[in-house]
């Protein structure tokens, strides 16, 4: 079954996403957007999710939006529970670029384990910088 990556996001930060993601890896063919736009509103972006999601019916659909609990978040939550059947779906919030790259190498796999994939990469392609310690340092040497 073919499986479909939707980025949602408000503002551009989606669209920002998936051109970056493009720019390290190439054309993502299985890769779509859609943003919530400040002067379009919410009832707009529904529509938007709402036509994505009918036209992919016959696909498992992973949504992937910027922050959870958001407006963008709610409305693929509660569109993809009405129009599209249990198990062929799934909606992550906190999107980050690594979670986008990590699903470039398994895209073929089932819906779940892209699911657990992500989450996973959601956390561990963040790290943070620690300078090293002037002690550590004199060891090296």
């Amino acid at each position: 079954m073919s499986i479909k990556i939707l980025l949602v996001s408000h503002g551009e930060l989606a669209a920002g996403a998936a051109s970056s993601a493009r720019m390290i890896i190439g054309d993502v063919i299985h890769l779509d957007v859609i943003c919530l736009e400040e002067e379009s509103g919410i009832e707009v972006f529904r529509n938007q999710i709402r036509q994505y999601y009918t036209q992919n019916k016959d696909c498992e659909i992973l949504t992937i939006c910027d922050l959870p609990n958001g407006s963008p978040y709610i409305t693929a939550c509660s569109e993809s529970s009405n129009l599209l059947e249990e198990g062929k779906y799934a909606v992550i919030g906190g999107l980050n670029l690594g979670m986008i790259l990590s699903i470039i190498g398994c895209i073929d796999a089932p819906l779940e384990e892209i699911k657990g994939i992500v989450l996973d990469a959601g956390i561990s392609t963040m790290i943070e910088y620690k300078p090293p310690v002037m002690e550590d340092m004199e060891e090296e040497l």
